[in-house]
């Protein structure tokens, strides 16, 4: 410990959790509390204060099957990405602890973080950070899962990160929240089933070391106080079990992934072109009720873009469907 503690002041990092993880070994803490102080007029660090628990550590692991319990963020197996000495040239950013920052890498080359301040990228480590494929667009208080569409974006840009970079770790940080924790985990796990074919049960094996309640289980699309909860487990085996079917599939080229067209998926579900999702391939379709509109295809009204039966016919057509069955009433 004391080694760890001159290693963290020679290197003015807050993140001295990371470097007792480092000694080689098994910790003999299973808790550490840091309280750095820096000097007012260099920004050095100047000080720092540990309280250590050690008791013998548990075998406490998530269960991603009933995530609602009050455990902290725990990562008494953790293999965080600061533990070789290359992390240097990522501890020298000064990542700050908001709350609970952790790094773990979870697959090879691949790790995942969140409470850390953004590093400029180096020659050991990239900074991904692919905002556009973890941004899910609610509609009440949802927050996911994200569509596939999304899924496909965010396995291309971490394939393309990992091919351009082979001699570097990405490190997938998180934004903060448990929220976004969730969606960046579901998606790390849809990258080991789609693109590594690893099966469901190992996939939440990989994510064990994660506290329960650090991440949420996913709501349906309101306000009012949800009845159920869709798991990251239930999530990741529906992927797999599209997989095994052949609904989806991650491809070698082009935006066919199994019997998805994940270009298409991406055009029609955007609530500008129809708001309609193939939910079945070659089976179902679901969609926003159409409006009688006085002319025109649709109408930006009322802030909200509306389409008309005759502007649904055409993309149904186009999406291969002949039977519509409404179930709201008619509209307009």
């Amino acid at each position: 410990i004391d080694s760890a503690i001159k290693n963290a002041l020679l290197m003015k990092t807050s993140c001295l959790e990371s470097v007792l993880y480092s000694q080689r070994g098994n910790p003999k803490c299973t808790s550490i509390n840091v309280a750095p102080s820096y000097s007012a007029q260099s920004g050095d660090l100047v000080g720092i204060e540990l309280k250590l628990s050690t008791a013998t550590p548990t075998d406490e692991k998530a269960d991603f099957r009933n995530n609602r319990s009050d455990d902290n963020l725990k990562s008494n197996n953790s293999n965080p990405i600061l533990e070789q000495s290359p992390g240097k040239e990522i501890m020298n950013q000064e990542l700050a602890i908001n709350g609970s920052a952790f790094a773990h890498e979870v697959m090879d080359r691949v790790c995942i973080a969140q409470n850390i301040k953004p590093f400029k990228s180096t020659n050991k480590f990239r900074c991904f950070r692919p905002a556009s494929a973890c941004t899910y667009h609610a509609f009440c208080d949802d927050f996911g899962p994200m569509s596939i569409s999304s899924i496909a974006a965010f396995i291309k840009q971490l394939d393309h990160e990992l091919s351009s970079f082979p001699s570097c770790k990405v490190v997938l940080c998180a934004e903060q929240g448990r929220r976004a924790l969730t969606n960046a985990v579901f998606l790390l796990g849809a990258y080991m089933i789609l693109r590594m074919e690893l099966g469901a049960e190992e996939v939440a094996r990989r994510f064990e070391w994660l506290g329960a309640s650090s991440v949420e289980a996913f709501r349906d699309a309101s306000f009012s106080t949800p009845d159920f909860g869709l798991t990251l487990h239930d999530c990741w085996r529906g992927l797999e079990r599209g997989r095994a079917i052949g609904w989806v599939r991650a491809p070698s080229e082009g935006e066919q992934w199994g019997m998805l067209d994940v270009e298409q998926h991406a055009h029609y579900g955007d609530a500008l072109n129809g708001d309609a999702h193939v939910v079945v391939p070659g089976k179902l379709v679901a969609f926003r009720g159409p409006q009688d509109l006085a002319c025109g295809d649709f109408s930006d009204a009322g802030g909200r873009r509306e389409f008309s039966a005759g502007y649904y016919a055409g993309v149904l057509a186009e999406l291969g469907v002949t039977d519509v069955v409404r179930l709201p009433p008619p509209r307009g």
